[in-house]
């Protein structure tokens, strides 16, 4: 089988899961804990390490949070409570320097003991089988990896020799490099086989990419690279284990849906959706996961700066808060996101958009779904509003540029002035000869929460159907749009005549 041409990118998304340098790891399991089991202690010598405070954090997502802190006396500390530890991945800071090793709480009782320089290698463990054991493991990379790393400097320093004895030395060189690699692999599976039921083993297995086959015969080069990027993408999740909350305590879960949303998901709203509901739908049941997730999503896609993407946050809301399924946060907080994503799902890229029925300067009535033509531009501005001013004038240069090619092209400006004299009088000296709409003082049109208008100026562009193709667009960027918009358009019509 030929290299497998998804193998970067899992080793981009956690090229070594616990680093060797500052961060100086230890790995413990999480097991299920007893009913009767009311409190945890950790206890920490740390030779060499002068009195001071240390912490206890965990990671949670995207972040570490700090859960507590202990005075060192003579190197000693602890972290003792009531109740039990949520399993997962847990840091233990001290020191200037703040250095810090993890352990996943497992046990709620232990000790460990170690040198403030040689972490790793001198760490002790009591109470914890697993981590004596992913100890050794720990040693062990260490090890290799600075056989490792001198031997891609020397591969480096060697890559442009010309000489026979340097291009020697750097075949010799690379097959050293492969034999730790093939150790390190070696070691890595040998230990998932012996202790299958660890948590550990669990991480490892998460860290591991999918084994992408060989795509069926018959298909071209570029088929098949379509058929193992979709194998790929829909077995991106066989590795790790979505019915174990302990995962939202690693930085495993949230890399890979960071990665799974944005690298292996296409980049529309639709394709964005459906990638929502399969993680949604895996990690349902799971309480934590899902808490995570179903909060992840819906506050990147609230907040994104991809234009159109805020129909996941509708879908987000719809699904998850108008339902009161999103349980962790009250109604009140609920029903707030449920009505923002009504207006945003009203306002989604493909919808039609909401007709807008205003009088022009002279008190004449129009009909925003009414307008004939191939595209609207859908323009909220304020007469006082100084980027409105700088705005409009461009805005203005491009229509008539639009108009004198002949383009089916209209403006439908809505002035967002609750008074109208000075709407009408800029109007007036600055010739803005396209359609002006804008408010009745006496029977309010509520546009601008229909809108959701909040700042000006806001420009949609909509098709001769009325349905939403951008939004929020910035007029400078209204041109370069449009040309791709209409050049693409061609192309497709193009491609239906061969056809």
């Amino acid at each position: 089988m030929n290299e497998n041409p998804y193998s970067r990118i899992m080793k981009r998304l956690s090229p070594f899961l616990f680093s060797v340098g500052l961060l100086l790891c230890v790995t413990l399991p999480m097991q299920s804990f007893s009913a009767d089991q009311e409190s945890y202690s950790f206890r920490f010598k740390i030779n060499g390490l002068t009195d001071s405070v240390a912490y206890l954090a965990n990671y949670f997502g995207a972040k570490q949070y700090y859960k507590d802190t202990a005075e060192v006396v003579d190197g000693s500390f602890a972290f003792e409570g009531e109740g039990s530890l949520p399993g997962g991945i847990y840091l233990v800071v001290f020191g200037e320097e703040k250095t810090y090793f993890e352990f996943i709480v497992s046990d709620q009782n232990l000790r460990m003991e170690t040198d403030r320089i040689k972490v790793a290698e001198e760490m002790q463990v009591e109470g914890s089988e697993e981590n004596r054991l992913f100890y050794d493991y720990l040693r062990f990379i260490n090890k290799r990896s600075t056989k490792a790393a001198a031997l891609r400097t020397e591969i480096k320093s060697l890559d442009k020799s010309e000489e026979a004895k340097g291009k020697k030395r750097l075949a010799e060189a690379k097959e050293e490099l492969n034999v730790i690699n093939r150790e390190v692999d070696q070691y890595k599976t040998q230990f998932m086989v012996n202790n299958p039921d660890m948590f550990v083993t669990k991480v490892f297995r998460a860290s591991k990419e999918p084994e992408v086959p060989d795509a069926p015969e018959g298909l071209d080069k570029k088929a098949q690279q379509r058929w193992q990027w979709g194998w790929f993408k829909n077995h991106f999740w066989d590795n790790i284990d979505l019915s174990d909350d302990r995962m939202i305590r690693t930085p495993i879960y949230h890399q890979k849906l960071n990665y799974y949303l944005t690298k292996l998901v296409v980049q529309d709203p639709d394709s964005l959706i459906s990638g929502a509901k399969v993680v949604c739908s895996k990690v349902d049941g799971q309480p934590e996961l899902f808490k995570y997730t179903v909060h992840y999503i819906t506050n990147k896609y609230e907040s994104s700066k991809i234009m159109c993407v805020d129909k996941v946050f509708a879908y987000m809301a719809k699904t998850y808060y108008c339902t009161y399924k999103a349980t962790w946060v009250d109604t009140a907080t609920a029903d707030k996101i449920c009505e923002r994503g009504k207006v945003l799902g009203n306002l989604a890229c493909r919808e039609t958009a909401p007709n807008l029925i205003l009088q022009d300067t002279s008190g004449n009535w129009l009909n925003l779904h009414k307008i004939d033509a191939e595209y609207t531009l859908l323009y909220f501005w304020d007469s006082g509003c100084g980027h409105c001013k700088k705005k409009t004038p461009v805005l203005l240069e491009y229509y008539d540029k639009m108009k004198a090619k002949g383009a089916s092209i209209e403006v439908f400006a809505v002035g967002t002035e609750f008074e109208n004299e000075d709407w009408v009088k800029f109007v007036e000296e600055n010739d803005l000869h396209w359609i002006n709409a804008s408010d009745n003082p006496t029977y309010p049109n509520g546009f601008r929460d229909i809108y959701d208008i909040f700042s000006t100026p806001v420009l949609y562009v909509l098709d001769k159907d009325k349905q939403i193709i951008a939004k929020r667009l910035d007029v400078d960027q209204l041109e370069e749009f449009m040309e791709n918009m209409m050049q693409q358009k061609k192309r497709e019509a193009e491609g239906k005549q061969m056809h």
